[in-house]
């Protein structure tokens, strides 16, 4: 397997994660629809994070230009990767018990 093929699979097991984050909470919407109540200004950044997952994930395929990598790079776009999916986690948190809603 070359470098850059391990580093498609790990950024695209980690966006992956994000993408169904995001889709599950959105869901649970669908599900229950009187539990929470829905906010334009948090349904605008959950499409807004999805457009950036999507295109980020197009974007990583111009990765495999790079002749050579490094651990720097590797660590870099895994850690770029990383926030990602601390934001979608921001958006759907699993308790909002302290908060009033989204």
């Amino acid at each position: 397997m070359e470098v850059f093929e391990h580093i498609k699979v790990v950024i695209g097991i980690i966006l992956g994660l994000g993408l169904t984050h995001l889709i599950m909470g959105s869901v649970r919407f669908i599900q229950h629809p009187g539990r929470k109540k829905l906010y334009s200004v948090h349904l605008l950044w959950v499409f807004y994070i999805f457009l950036l997952l999507i295109h980020f994930w197009w974007w990583e395929f111009n990765l495999k230009s790079l002749v050579q990598w490094h651990f720097r790079d590797y660590f870099f776009v895994i850690c770029y990767t990383l926030i990602f999916f601390m934001i979608c986690a921001l958006l759907y948190p699993e308790d909002l018990r302290d908060y009033d809603g989204y």
